[in-house]
């Protein structure tokens, strides 16, 4: 246990807390929801949130199954079940931003990260999945963390992704 660090899982659509946090990390949760329901959990989180306090948020962009180094033919049933479990709707960086702003956040951090080869590590995961090739799939597991690992330290002007820092000013 860490001190003064608490985990919690809340409905965020329901969350009610006023000033009580300094900092939320929130990864990828919010490719389940609707942006009307976006708009709501943004505005819950920062109510939630003491002034000056962050809000971590990470998450795939809107364009983020446009961008392919494969024919998405390869791994169909995989983006068929992405699809299908991740309903919601997908922000571009710019519409996420916005949208912060009007919260009464200043941006502290951003980057965009899943670019080349972080999206070609998972594509190939992906493919090695739909055409369910166990034992291979472990052979590349090396590469595909390289890959990723690489991605995660590079700075990138284009990602399918985005991680924003931002702080609390109301």
């Amino acid at each position: 246990m860490i001190p003064n660090v608490i985990f919690q899982q809340q409905d965020l659509l329901h969350l009610q807390e006023k000033d009580q946090y300094d900092f939320i990390y929130c990864i990828v949760t919010l490719i389940y929801f609707s942006k009307k329901d976006t708009t709501h959990i943004i505005k819950n989180l920062t109510s939630a949130l003491k002034k000056d306090g962050y809000l971590y948020l990470d998450l795939p962009q809107k364009d983020f199954s446009k961008i392919t180094f494969f024919p998405e033919h390869f791994y169909k049933k995989q983006l068929e079940l992405l699809k299908k479990e991740n309903n919601g709707d997908l922000y571009s960086f710019k519409e996420i931003i916005q949208l912060l702003i009007e919260q009464g956040y200043e941006i502290t951090y951003f980057s965009k990260p899943f670019s080349f080869f972080g999206k070609f590590a998972w594509e190939v995961d992906k493919i090695l999945q739909e055409k369910n090739i166990g034992r291979l799939r472990y052979i590349f597991v090396p590469f595909l963390k390289l890959c990723a690992r690489i991605d995660a330290i590079t700075k990138h002007k284009k990602g399918s992704c985005f991680v924003v820092l931002v702080r609390k000013t109301e």
